[in-house]
């Protein structure tokens, strides 16, 4: 799986990068070859309406399904990273899950 980051309004520190890498290949893993690429953005939200700062946004092209796009928000980067990988994993596995209902309920 190729794995690019896009950080967009925060420093990109090595700790960050590894963290990123780690949740999102760990989070893609299991669905192994189907997952062509992943796109990861982080951004800076500067809005009084809310205490969360910061959104990160994971878009992921996943064969058959084609493309995955989740996204959370929290106060850090890390926990943001945390929250947007376990709905890709989530998101992910449903739409196979349905993808292969309706292909056991055509057959």
């Amino acid at each position: 799986m190729e794995l690019e980051v896009d950080i967009k309004g925060l420093a990109l520190d090595p700790e960050l990068r590894a963290v990123v890498e780690r949740r999102v290949r760990g989070a893609l893993a299991r669905f192994g070859d189907r997952v062509h690429h992943a796109d990861v953005f982080f951004m800076e939200l500067g809005g009084r309406r809310s205490d969360a700062d910061v959104r990160c946004r994971i878009v992921t092209d996943v064969r058959p399904i084609g493309r995955v796009v989740v996204q959370d928000t929290h106060d850090t980067a890390f926990q943001s990273i945390a929250g947007a990988a376990e709905k890709v994993t989530r998101v992910v596995a449903r739409r196979l899950g349905r993808l292969r209902a309706r292909k056991l309920a055509t057959a």
